[in-house]
Protein backbone atom coordinates (compact mmCIF):
# COMPACT_ATOMS: atom_id res chain seq x y z
CA UNK A 1 0.00 0.00 0.00
CA UNK A 2 1.30 3.45 -0.85
CA UNK A 3 0.26 6.93 0.10
CA UNK A 4 0.63 9.99 -2.11
CA UNK A 5 2.54 12.84 -0.50
CA UNK A 6 1.92 16.39 -1.64
CA UNK A 7 4.27 19.30 -0.99
CA UNK A 8 3.19 21.85 1.60
CA UNK A 9 3.08 25.60 1.16
CA UNK A 10 6.11 27.41 -0.16
CA UNK A 11 8.49 28.44 2.62
CA UNK A 12 11.83 29.06 0.91
CA UNK A 13 13.78 29.64 -2.26
CA UNK A 14 16.90 27.62 -2.95
CA UNK A 15 19.50 27.93 -5.72
CA UNK A 16 19.78 24.57 -7.48
CA UNK A 17 22.33 25.61 -10.12
CA UNK A 18 24.82 28.40 -9.42
CA UNK A 19 25.49 30.77 -12.34
CA UNK A 20 28.83 31.26 -14.00
CA UNK A 21 29.74 34.68 -15.37
CA UNK A 22 29.60 35.44 -19.08
CA UNK A 23 32.50 34.76 -21.43
CA UNK A 24 32.45 38.44 -22.46
CA UNK A 25 31.33 41.59 -20.67
CA UNK A 26 27.59 41.99 -21.32
CA UNK A 27 27.15 38.41 -22.49
CA UNK A 28 24.74 35.72 -21.36
CA UNK A 29 25.77 33.88 -18.18
CA UNK A 30 27.71 30.73 -19.02
CA UNK A 31 25.62 28.67 -16.58
CA UNK A 32 22.06 29.88 -16.17
CA UNK A 33 20.87 29.84 -12.56
CA UNK A 34 17.98 27.61 -11.53
CA UNK A 35 15.96 28.52 -8.43
CA UNK A 36 13.71 26.10 -6.54
CA UNK A 37 10.56 26.94 -4.58
CA UNK A 38 10.37 24.47 -1.69
CA UNK A 39 8.24 23.66 1.34
CA UNK A 40 9.64 23.34 4.86
CA UNK A 41 10.78 19.77 4.11
CA UNK A 42 12.62 20.70 0.90
CA UNK A 43 9.94 19.35 -1.46
CA UNK A 44 9.42 21.27 -4.71
CA UNK A 45 6.20 23.29 -4.61
CA UNK A 46 4.32 22.81 -7.88
CA UNK A 47 2.30 26.06 -7.81
CA UNK A 48 3.35 28.46 -10.58
CA UNK A 49 4.90 31.64 -9.18
CA UNK A 50 7.17 34.31 -10.65
CA UNK A 51 10.70 34.64 -9.26
CA UNK A 52 12.51 37.99 -9.57
CA UNK A 53 16.27 38.29 -10.16
CA UNK A 54 18.19 41.48 -9.36
CA UNK A 55 21.70 42.69 -8.58
CA UNK A 56 22.42 42.19 -4.88
CA UNK A 57 23.14 45.57 -3.33
CA UNK A 58 26.81 46.27 -2.60
CA UNK A 59 28.25 43.63 -4.94
CA UNK A 60 30.00 45.84 -7.45
CA UNK A 61 29.27 48.18 -10.32
CA UNK A 62 27.50 45.81 -12.67
CA UNK A 63 24.14 45.43 -14.40
CA UNK A 64 21.93 42.37 -14.75
CA UNK A 65 20.07 42.10 -18.05
CA UNK A 66 17.88 39.66 -19.92
CA UNK A 67 14.67 38.18 -18.53
CA UNK A 68 14.76 38.90 -14.80
CA UNK A 69 11.23 37.64 -13.99
CA UNK A 70 10.68 33.93 -14.58
CA UNK A 71 7.63 31.78 -13.84
CA UNK A 72 8.28 28.45 -12.20
CA UNK A 73 7.44 25.14 -13.79
CA UNK A 74 7.45 22.09 -11.56
CA UNK A 75 8.82 24.20 -8.73
CA UNK A 76 11.80 25.47 -10.76
CA UNK A 77 12.61 28.88 -12.26
CA UNK A 78 15.22 28.62 -15.03
CA UNK A 79 16.87 31.93 -15.86
CA UNK A 80 18.14 31.04 -19.34
CA UNK A 81 19.11 34.42 -20.78
CA UNK A 82 20.47 36.56 -17.93
CA UNK A 83 23.34 38.82 -18.93
CA UNK A 84 25.97 40.56 -16.81
CA UNK A 85 27.76 43.77 -17.73
CA UNK A 86 30.43 45.43 -15.63
CA UNK A 87 29.75 49.14 -15.98
CA UNK A 88 33.48 49.93 -15.83
CA UNK A 89 34.33 47.47 -18.62
CA UNK A 90 36.58 45.30 -16.45
CA UNK A 91 36.05 41.69 -15.36
CA UNK A 92 33.06 41.04 -13.12
CA UNK A 93 34.12 39.91 -9.64
CA UNK A 94 32.18 39.48 -6.41
CA UNK A 95 28.83 39.66 -8.21
CA UNK A 96 25.74 38.32 -6.46
CA UNK A 97 22.25 37.83 -7.89
CA UNK A 98 19.32 38.24 -5.51
CA UNK A 99 16.27 36.00 -6.11
CA UNK A 100 12.94 36.80 -4.45
CA UNK A 101 9.25 35.99 -4.43
CA UNK A 102 6.24 36.92 -2.31
CA UNK A 103 7.87 37.61 1.04
CA UNK A 104 9.92 34.42 1.25
CA UNK A 105 13.51 34.75 2.43
CA UNK A 106 15.68 36.12 -0.34
CA UNK A 107 18.35 33.77 -1.68
CA UNK A 108 21.52 34.99 -3.36
CA UNK A 109 23.87 33.36 -5.81
CA UNK A 110 27.48 34.39 -6.38
CA UNK A 111 29.57 34.14 -9.52
CA UNK A 112 32.82 35.46 -10.90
Amino acid sequence: MSQAVSPGVATALRVQLQPLGPAVNGGVLTYAPIVQVVDKYGNLVQTSVTIQAAVESGTGNWTLGGTTSVATSGGLAKFTNLTARNNTGTAITGARIRFSWNGLSVVTSAFT
